[in-house]
């Protein structure tokens, strides 16, 4: 037997390369290769979501899992090149992690594709408080230029939106487009937002502030700003208003104080000096509310009289003074009236219950300021709106400014009150929610950008019993305590996790 040396040659160049070569060979045999095998190409088949049906509680989040089905049999989780989506508005999910985020009670459903090939999930939402993933609720809100604070019912409190002014109060200056913790106080009763700063009241009766302190409107003594709450003084108050820059607050013996930026007056304290420590207004001890626009103030005494004070530029005030004179010369006789401007005022001065009324039983129950004009509800049900009309705030109908109370249609059962920059929000004794002015941001809540010049129904719901709201932005709680927010969102101030207007109501986590 001979060996084929070109054979052997060739398999030791080749040895270690070929997982199998043949041996030596008789020369008078065929050498046969066998054929290199090529490994089947594995395929995903299908992707299953888990969990795949699942409740959850208005304002929660949920992610999910991804397993692959490939046609080798075989089955592993899928962690890349997943796009996310859901079918309806019920539910809102990031693309990219899939989060998805319980926004309104109903069904939806979340789907992922991975090249072409989907699995989906079912969801199943429903109110706060009932069946899986509860979500505490809220028990107060407080919108602010471009930042916005609520309080859970367990007292604790969350802040979210721009905060390079440390207005959110998380103790940084980065923005927040969710709600983050504001401390680990679970004694928080009220909050309210400013322009660039935020104040809130404890159970205990104490007042913290925190954010910009330019004009002295944290009430520290200083103008140094803060990016945590502290507290101011150690008074004890009652209740409180933050204005674009000012804030008032009613304390417990039923004092009045204001602190803060005081160009126009706004702090009724006889001047026009800022204050940055809490100064006395007047020396009345029956206040019992108060509320704040951008440079003018409005308060409540316990005897149902409405006075104001600050800026009267577009007649918020409503102070106009108006004579009547009567010409018995002509046939008939001729009656004109006469209104005289009033200035701005830098002390509190009575607001007349409205030019109609007569009746000493009748007074002023609800107050409300937005930037230039102001909202009041009277012991009647009856809603009466002045100041600035631009938009249509203030729901009567026309855009003319108006300078003393005027009543806003002839409903007779309004029971809560709010006033942003240009737009205002009431809710009725039957728990609807109404809404009318500007609407550059979807403010009014109703899908569309267009403005109403008077007061439109949100939805159909009757089931609202607070209100608030910033600048350009708007805030309901539902009976349930679910928060919902619409409006402007560019620096996150609804809470969403994004940054795009929100144009109908959506629930805040």
């Amino acid at each position: 037997m001979k060996t084929n040396w070109k054979t052997a040659v060739l398999c030791g160049v080749l040895t270690g390369v070929l997982s199998a070569c043949g041996g030596g060979k008789d020369s008078d045999k065929t050498t046969t290769t066998p054929p290199v095998v090529v490994p089947p190409v594995v395929t995903l088949q299908s992707v299953a979501v888990s969990p795949a049906n699942i409740t959850l509680a208005v304002g929660n989040k949920q992610t999910f899992s991804v397993t692959g089905a490939y046609s080798d049999g075989s089955s592993k989780l899928v962690t890349t090149g997943l796009v996310w989506s859901a079918s309806g508005t019920v539910v809102s999910v990031d693309p990219a992690t899939g989060e998805a985020t319980a926004r309104f009670v109903g069904t939806d459903r979340v789907t992922v594709s991975v090249g072409g090939v989907t699995g989906n999930a079912q969801l199943t939402v429903v109110a706060a408080g009932v069946g899986a993933g509860v979500v505490t609720p809220y028990e107060n809100v407080g919108g602010g230029f471009a930042h916005t604070l609520g309080v859970k019912t367990d007292g604790s409190l969350r802040g979210w939106g721009w905060n390079q002014r440390g207005q959110v109060g998380d103790g940084t200056l980065i923005d927040r487009t969710s709600p983050a913790v504001v401390g680990a106080s679970k004694l928080w009763t009220r909050v309210a937002g400013g322009e660039y700063h935020s104040v809130g009241l404890m159970s205990d009766g104490t007042l913290w502030s925190w954010g910009l302190n330019q004009n002295g409107q944290l009430g520290q003594g200083n103008l140094t700003d803060l990016a945590v709450h502290t507290i101011i003084g150690k008074d004890k108050y009652k209740d409180f208003a933050v204005g674009k820059s000012h804030v008032l607050a009613v304390k417990d013996d039923g004092t009045l104080w204001a602190w803060g930026r005081n160009f126009s007056g706004q702090l009724g304290v006889g001047s026009n000096v800022d204050q940055s420590s809490p100064t006395q207004v007047g020396a009345l001890k029956n206040w019992v509310a108060v509320a704040a626009g951008a440079d003018h103030s409005l308060g409540l005494t316990a005897d149902g009289k409405l006075w104001a004070w600050g800026s009267n530029a577009s007649g918020q005030l409503g102070l106009d003074e108006t004579t009547t004179t009567t010409d018995n010369t002509t046939t008939p006789p001729t009656v004109t009236t006469t209104t005289t401007p009033v200035a701005a005022s830098t002390a509190p001065r009575e607001v007349p219950k409205a030019p109609a009324a007569t009746d000493p039983q009748i007074s002023w129950i609800r107050v409300a300021a937005g930037a230039t004009h102001s909202l009041a509800i009277r012991s009647d049900g009856a809603l009466y709106a002045w100041g600035a009309n631009g938009k249509g705030q203030l729901g009567l109908g026309t855009v003319l400014d108006v300078r003393l109370p005027t009543r806003v249609g002839t409903d007779a059962t309004w029971d809560k009150l709010a006033a942003g920059a240009e737009h205002s929000l009431a809710v009725k004794s039957d728990g609807s929610l109404w809404i009318w002015g500007g609407n550059s941001d979807g403010q009014l809540g109703d899908g569309s950008l267009t403005g109403r010049l008077l007061p439109v129904q949100v939805g159909t719901a009757r089931t609202w019993t607070k209100v608030a709201a910033g600048s350009y932005t708007s805030f309901a709680i539902r009976n349930d305590g679910v928060l919902f927010g619409w409006g402007r969102n560019t620096e996150g101030q609804q809470g969403n996790g994004q940054t795009s207007a929100v144009l109908l109501p959506a629930a805040i986590p």
